[in-house]
């Protein structure tokens, strides 16, 4: 179960590090905001589309989680915020959608803005990392199968923890 892993980890990560200023990159419909509440004051969320922001609204007043919401274009060079602004930034099932010209920038602006990158997404060993897990759509969304490790390691960002199970990288 995906969303108990997600909440587990977050907690465990803000109470033994101390987190208190955290970036939910991609946030949709804020499946994740529960595992925010009453650990953080107000959570920065940054996303590319408005299509769920009135559902993530709704459900952070729903759950008591404040939220500044920041709509950004897909084709961003350079995140709105301050170098290590973050203590911790979440990017959730979200980085598989970024296109492959674009995900070591994205990645490196992630790592920027933040001290720590948690990335809980998928990932299958058995194919090629460049090859669209689905076509692409006319609405532009499309899934790629990349080795976040991998991408890491070839970055020379240090990777703090690996999980393979549960599908999370804190770089």
């Amino acid at each position: 179960n995906i969303s108990s892993i997600k909440g587990f980890y977050l907690n465990k990560e803000v109470i033994n590090r101390g987190d208190n200023k955290c970036l939910d990159f991609g946030p949709g419909i804020g499946r994740f905001l529960e595992a925010y509440s009453g650990l953080v004051s107000t959570v920065e969320c940054f996303d590319i589309s408005t299509l769920y922001s009135d559902k993530l609204r709704k459900r952070a007043n729903l759950l008591g989680v404040n939220i500044n919401l920041t709509i950004g274009s897909s084709s961003f060079n350079v995140l709105p915020y301050a170098d290590k602004e973050f203590d911790l930034c979440v990017a959730t099932m979200v980085l598989l959608h970024i296109r492959p010209d674009n995900i070591v920038n994205v990645m490196g602006e992630l790592r920027r803005v933040s001290k720590r990158v948690l990335i809980i997404s998928y990932h299958d060993e058995s194919i090629d990392m460049c090859l669209p897990l689905k076509n692409y759509r006319d609405d532009g969304a499309y899934c790629f199968n990349y080795d976040y490790t991998s991408l890491c390691r070839e970055n020379n960002w240090i990777i703090d923890f690996w999980e393979k199970e549960s599908k999370q990288c804190v770089y």
